[in-house]
């Protein structure tokens, strides 16, 4: 790491989350029953799938911090030696962000930038360019009023 010209980068690709089918029909007896015209077409549970890769050639073992809708959040580890890892999760609750090394402990990652991921959208970027538009729109009308 120290002699080579290697750089350590590692990207957070993508997030899924599919929706799992529950088991319907018949399993022993009729009681435990569950028929899909109950309006039960699932369980109420996820398959989700956080995709990481890296980019670079230095392997080292990273943390993933993953965000859950619920507001829950798990801590998993990789080594770090295949190119690419996902995650498999199987929750009640969608998967909506993931955040590699959420404490910043490896400081040789090359773009912080890629190390997190969101399925919503962000919106703060384009409330703040807005903001100084209309500040700049404000300061010109002001202007055009001392003129008068």
């Amino acid at each position: 790491v120290l002699e080579g010209t290697d750089i350590c980068d590692y990207k957070l690709a993508s997030i899924s989350n599919e929706k799992t089918q529950g088991p319907l029909g018949y399993v022993n007896d009729i009681e435990n029953c569950e028929t899909p015209d109950e309006g039960n077409s699932g369980n109420g549970k996820y398959k989700s799938e956080v995709v990481v890769h890296r980019l670079g050639e230095i392997q080292l073992p990273i943390e993933v911090e993953i965000y859950f809708e619920n507001g829950e959040k798990q801590l998993h580890e990789w080594n770090g030696k295949s190119r690419s890892h996902g995650f498999i999760i199987n929750s009640v609750s969608k998967v909506i962000a993931a955040d590699i090394d959420p404490k910043r402990k490896i400081y040789l990652d090359s773009n912080f930038i890629n190390n997190s991921f969101s399925t919503k959208k962000q919106t703060k970027g384009i409330r703040k360019y807005f903001a100084q538009f209309m500040i700049a729109i404000q300061n010109v009308m002001e202007s055009i009023s001392w003129l008068s």
